[in-house]
């Protein structure tokens, strides 16, 4: 998987820290003539959690698209599942699927927070054209009998 600074919601080297709900840190500015990134693209819409979250109930991550880069009128673009605390651990990856059709000038992620996190949990999202689905095997497997 290729991940590209102009399709993150947050800086790399920064993960975003929601407590709350939150909107990230970045928006993406697709410009004042978008193309519809989501009419028969192959752009994939990845969650990832780089340190474990606490005291919390849930996350559910929202793609936002608005007119303007500012957000003034987001629109919820796709919606993805709520994700249990149980489940938002470190190294955590989360695909929320293809982008659809709608997107507009701007997008951005909102985190839908249920309970007060704690703990220094933090999360990053961006596009990605092919998601890094490899399998790891353990080290001296013997694999198809070879």
């Amino acid at each position: 998987m290729f991940l590209d600074r102009e399709n993150s919601f947050q800086p790399h080297a920064t993960p975003q820290v929601p407590t709350a709900t939150a909107v990230s840190t970045d928006t993406i500015d697709l410009g004042a003539n978008p193309r519809d990134i989501g009419n028969d693209s192959e752009m994939e819409l990845v969650v990832q959690v780089v340190n474990a979250f606490a005291g919390g109930t849930s996350l559910q991550p929202i793609l936002q698209t608005a007119t303007d880069v500012a957000m003034t009128s987001p629109i919820s673009l796709l919606t993805g599942p709520v994700i249990p605390l149980a489940s938002l651990t470190a190294g955590a990856t989360f695909s929320l699927g293809k982008v659809p059709p709608g997107a507009l000038r701007a997008l951005r992620m909102n985190y839908v927070i249920v309970g007060t996190m704690s703990g220094g949990g933090s999360i990053r999202s961006f596009l990605v054209r092919d998601r890094q689905a490899n399998r790891a095997y353990a080290d001296l497997i013997n694999v198809d009998g070879l």
